[in-house]
């Protein structure tokens, strides 16, 4: 669940099978992004204020996306665990996030 600025322009599942979680993010609807006559790069400070909610995550639980290697620790945002989208698509504009 994606929740804050943006949501409706993500689109996001996870699957789970005992301990492993696969989470994908990709962005939809880009157009909304950028301002009048502009085109944004679906990176970075675009999602800053969007967090996305993983079942089950709690604080502190770490996340890596497979396509950059890079990590992401879940957060306390509204008294759930959640990752900052700003984050997750810091440097690409799609995710495979694996719990590690």
């Amino acid at each position: 669940e994606v929740r804050g600025k943006q949501q409706e322009s993500l689109i996001t599942f996870a699957r789970g099978m005992g301990e492993r979680t696969a989470v994908v993010v990709a962005p939809c609807l880009t157009v909304r992004l950028g301002k009048a006559g502009e085109t944004a790069t679906p990176v970075g400070q675009v999602w800053a204020g969007a967090w996305l909610v993983i079942p089950g995550a709690q604080a502190g639980d770490t996340y890596r996306n497979v396509f950059t290697g890079e990590t992401v620790e879940a957060r306390e945002n509204n008294s759930v665990a959640a990752l900052a989208l700003e984050e997750v698509l810091a440097n690409f504009p799609v995710a495979l996030l694996e719990k590690v």
